[in-house]
């Protein structure tokens, strides 16, 4: 009596989506080093503005500078313009 054996089916990955697969977790971590200093760069804003008013339109001012030049970036990426140049925006 044989045992039927069970396998793993093979996973056939070709050299272009391990390359998409890698442009995407490194677009994942330049997104997350941005959004982790725009926090840092609030906070500065934030300890350094007395006035209420001033200080929201101060974040406010800094937040739609960090969203324009990732946007940039993000689709100039995505137009094939920048090519794997998006490390431009944390270096």
């Amino acid at each position: 009596m044989s045992k039927d054996v069970v396998r793993k089916p093979e996973l056939k990955v070709s050299p272009s989506s391990w390359s998409a697969y890698s442009e995407l977790i490194h677009y994942q971590q330049i997104e997350w080093e941005v959004c982790n200093l725009v926090g840092r760069v609030l906070t500065i804003v934030d300890s350094s503005i007395q006035d209420t008013i001033q200080r929201k339109a101060m974040k406010d001012l800094v937040r739609s500078a960090f969203r324009e030049t990732f946007d940039r970036f993000q689709s100039e990426a995505s137009n094939g313009k920048a090519g794997h140049s998006v490390n431009a925006l944390i270096n």
